[in-house]
């Protein structure tokens, strides 16, 4: 999305309901720096002062290092109080914004993975088990060649009709079993989108590299188009060479080219199963969070959950998966 685009998409569809969360931020920031002065008033009770502190020494001062003792535990104890605020104030301005957004534009309902303070707490402690879980249907997500084997954590989730089409996103991990504990092998986005057309074959494609063994495993022929940039991009495996040569026509191959020539950083696997296209797209980040140092009114905070979600919908837009296609 061009400067000047999101410019007048932001004046229309953003600033008008955006006025309150400003004053929210003020006051979780208030919060979070009371964190820490609260903090700064232990030191000062334990230690006197950092003059002092500095040159009392654990030899001059024998009741040093119990006082460090206490003061590192209050560390501990406060330190994550501060990092739940930021959470917290995340959770509550992306409910908000997400949902006027995708409901007044897209028809979509935006579900938050921590919607009370305690999902909050557990969130800032890393204890998955005690969120809300709104979530892609676990069975679809074992059959993706990707997900194979895996158990899944699961974070923001969106789900609804756009242009006709049943929609969902989700931001995951996938996690692998490595005896008594399990690691995060994959984390992104899953979106997941309804075709009109059962197809006869199965069809994937990927930017991740390390997929191609996995699909010459499955039984799938590799698929080259006439566009070498794309040949180069992405990888195509089908059981149905003509098939998948309809479905990956100029215009979506396009697109997938710009998605990818605009986020250097993601890599894209895709797969047409069982009437739906999955598109994962892994990357570095986590999806659509809203910046807490930095102040609500500035445009530039919603910029890249916008750009994000134009892309994603716009493969709906791009290959007409709302029209019956036919063979």
């Amino acid at each position: 999305m061009q400067n000047k685009e999101y410019s007048d998409f932001y004046t229309k569809n953003i600033a008008p309901y955006i006025k309150e969360f400003e004053t929210i931020r003020k006051n979780y920031l208030f919060l979070y720096f009371s964190v820490y002065a609260l903090l700064l008033i232990f030191f000062f009770l334990l230690f006197g002062s950092v003059n002092k502190f500095i040159q009392n020494g654990v030899i001059n001062d024998s009741a040093l290092c119990p006082r460090v003792f206490i003061f590192l535990y209050l560390v501990i104890l406060i330190h994550p109080c501060a990092c739940m605020l930021i959470t917290r104030y995340r959770s509550v301005i992306k409910e908000k914004f997400l949902n006027n957004l995708l409901t007044k534009l897209y028809g979509l309902t935006y579900y938050n993975a921590n919607p009370t303070v305690w999902t909050n707490i557990a969130a800032s402690f890393g204890m998955d088990d005690l969120m809300v879980k709104h979530h892609i249907n676990v069975e679809e997500l074992q059959n993706l060649s990707a997900a194979s084997g895996c158990t899944f954590s699961f974070d923001d989730f969106i789900k609804g009709a756009y242009q006709g089409i049943e929609v969902e996103m989700q931001e995951l991990s996938f996690r692998k079993s490595t005896g008594k504990s399990s690691v995060i092998c994959w984390h992104g986005l899953v979106m997941s989108m309804d075709l009109k057309k059962e197809l006869n074959s199965k069809i994937i494609f990927y930017s991740d590299k390390k997929m191609s063994q996995r699909c010459t495993n499955a039984g799938l022929e590799r698929v080259f188009s006439e566009d070498v940039e794309f040949n180069e991009l992405f990888d195509v495996y089908s059981t149905d060479q003509i098939e998948a040569r309809y479905i990956f026509n100029p215009v979506f191959m396009e697109k997938m080219k710009s998605i990818v020539r605009n986020n250097p950083e993601y890599k894209i696997n895709g797969e047409f199963y069982n009437k739906k296209l999955y598109v994962l797209i892994s990357s570095g980040k986590n999806w659509f969070e809203i910046p807490f140092f930095k102040s609500a009114n500035n445009p530039a905070v919603y910029y890249q959950p916008v750009n994000d979600l134009k892309n994603l919908l716009s493969i709906i837009d791009v290959i007409k998966l709302n029209q019956n296609i036919g063979m």
